[in-house]
């Protein structure tokens, strides 16, 4: 008999073995275990699978095998899991505390998504705590200027029943997709957790990804026309946007925009 848990966490690696070990001791030192954790690795040969073997009595599901990337490994750990909840900490990323998982799970209650803070480590190990802004301006300042933090993001299982697994076809933006085509295109419901919930090394992501992952945005977006007018305005034109939402008239016909928008994208 499957048992449905409330939080099933999700662990990607290939080849960090470094990493993987932080994320590895943070999750078994969790004072709470009442939890499912899935472990997909892409074939490591750098030790990362012997690592893996150290820990599985902790482990619910792991593997160990050649796949296409990023986000079909974490396609793969959401058609294992069984998790009501699911948090994607991938090797590298690390919970902030011992406490997290104990907190977070009694807050988790019907929202499509929850985010917490996270802990973002830069130079030195500056740390910067990410605050959270999820009104409606909030979500499309972030995911066109900045980001939604995925590490510290809990998304309700049914959540890709609805909008569908991540895009195997993109190398660094799926995720980025999955919170815009649900908050923005679609009417998926987020909340803010009171909580920071996992380190995240800001240093770790190139200028060649960057301007990588602005480049898949825009293939992107160009699927999408209607959307692809709106998003370049809202970036080009911020101090326009700012002042036309003060406006009633003008939210409203916003809001009408995108009711329509919708609909047609369903039936296209």
């Amino acid at each position: 008999m499957i048992i449905v848990m409330k939080l099933s966490i999700i662990t990607i690696n290939f080849n960090n073995e470094v990493g993987l070990k932080k994320t590895i001791e943070s999750v078994v030192s969790q004072t709470m275990h009442d939890f499912e954790w899935i472990v997909i690795d892409g074939g490591s040969t750098d030790g990362s699978k012997e690592l893996i073997e150290q820990y599985e009595q902790y482990i619910a599901y792991w593997c160990s095998e050649s796949d296409r990337g990023i986000y079909h490994a974490m396609n793969k750990g959401i058609m294992a899991s069984h998790g009501e909840y699911l948090l994607f900490l991938n090797s590298g990323d690390y919970l902030y505390g011992e406490n997290v998982i104990n907190q977070v799970v009694s807050l988790l209650k019907d929202r499509d998504i929850y985010v917490g803070r996270i802990n973002s480590l830069g130079k030195n190990n500056a740390s910067v705590e990410e605050q959270a802004d999820f009104s409606p301006d909030g979500i499309l300042r972030k995911l066109t200027f900045t980001w939604i933090p995925h590490q510290a993001s809990f998304f309700k299982k049914t959540f890709f029943d609805t909008y569908g697994l991540y895009r195997e076809d993109q190398k660094i933006v799926s995720d980025w997709w999955a919170f815009y085509n649900s908050l923005v295109m679609g009417n998926a419901t987020i909340e803010s957790l009171p909580l920071i919930i996992s380190n995240y090394d800001i240093e770790g992501v190139s200028a060649t990804q960057r301007t990588h992952a602005m480049q898949e945005q825009e293939n992107l977006l160009k699927e999408h026309p209607l959307i692809e007018v709106y998003y370049n305005f809202y970036r080009d034109n911020l101090d326009i946007v700012t002042a036309l939402q003060r406006n009633c008239i003008v939210f409203l016909l916003f809001r009408i925009y995108f009711y329509f928008y919708r609909l047609f994208s369903k039936y296209k």
